[in-house]
């Protein structure tokens, strides 16, 4: 049976009844404004980032921008994501959050998000210890965090935002709103394209 995975302190899984499903959601950013909508604008032009900082420091060793600057956009973290009680697999669904704007793949109020979503979680260091098995494969932080480099098409590789569009990883075109469908059918929503 397919629940979805809901954030106790350290996200343990909690069994709930199929009409009874909540939700998680996980947002990569530390601060106030959603790196998404700031980072192609800011990169080499905060000081703050070091020089290919992704391949030279570890996570730890990252400051608060360089932190932010690793997320590629993609919105993947934002999909309701199911696991299997069972063999704890992780599905993704193609269903995001209310605030996740399908089109383009960003979140629409970032800064006001907790007044709608209140469990929206921020990925911070810590956290990436408990969770790490349910982001995606091509999470730049789930892959640090591994010990393995960034996706060839990161923006941070090739320059170009729209690298994760053409590399196929970006949400966008791809989701629907949680608000466009009813819970009891959230299994039927299960997608392969997210490993």
């Amino acid at each position: 049976m397919w629940f979805s995975i809901t954030h106790r302190q350290y996200f343990l899984c909690v069994k709930k009844q199929k009409s009874a499903l909540r939700r998680q959601y996980i947002l990569p950013f530390l601060s106030c404004y959603n790196i998404c909508y700031v980072v192609p604008q800011l990169v080499g032009k905060m000081p703050s980032l070091r020089p290919l900082f992704w391949k030279k420091y570890p996570l730890a060793a990252l400051n608060a921008d360089e932190w932010e600057a690793l997320c590629d956009g993609c919105g993947q973290c934002c999909l309701i994501k199911l696991e299997d009680d069972e063999t704890d697999e992780v599905a993704y669904t193609k269903v995001a959050c209310q605030l996740l704007d399908c089109s383009t793949g960003y979140c629409s109020d970032y800064v006001h998000r907790k007044n709608f979503v209140p469990d929206c979680i921020q990925l911070t260091l810590q956290k990436i210890t408990e969770i790490a098995y349910w982001l995606p494969t091509s999470c730049a932080y789930r892959r640090l965090y591994e010990g393995k480099n960034l996706p060839s098409w990161h923006y941070l590789n090739t320059g170009s935002r729209k690298s994760v569009i053409q590399a196929k990883k970006s949400v966008a075109g791809r989701c629907i709103s949680e608000k466009e469908i009813n819970d009891d059918d959230i299994d039927e929503y299960i997608v392969r394209w997210v490993r």
